[in-house]
């Protein structure tokens, strides 16, 4: 077994242009595997950019709320003041 593995070995070594065959493909590889990584990793974090910034929309939302009177709020849900005659 270590023989066969050693004579193909050195086989390879005596046909430079099939090593840089080899090695183009083994490169070529790689780069597309870290291509692929790169862009995964720029896709999460869109999203989570895009997750905080509603986050931060719903606070200053929610803020707004609390500030309002229950007629006001009622009025802002309906949409007019006849639809919260009762507050």
């Amino acid at each position: 077994m270590f023989l066969a593995a050693k004579s193909l070995a050195f086989g390879l070594l005596r046909k430079p242009k099939l090593i840089g065959l080899i090695v183009a493909v083994l490169a070529a590889v790689f780069f597309v595997w870290k291509a692929y990584d790169a862009g995964r990793d720029a896709n999460e974090k869109d999203v989570l950019r895009g997750t905080v910034d509603q986050l931060q929309k719903r606070v200053e939302t929610d803020a707004e709320i609390q500030k309002l009177s229950d007629f006001d709020l009622c009025v802002r849900i309906n949409g007019s003041v006849s639809d919260c005659p009762d507050i």
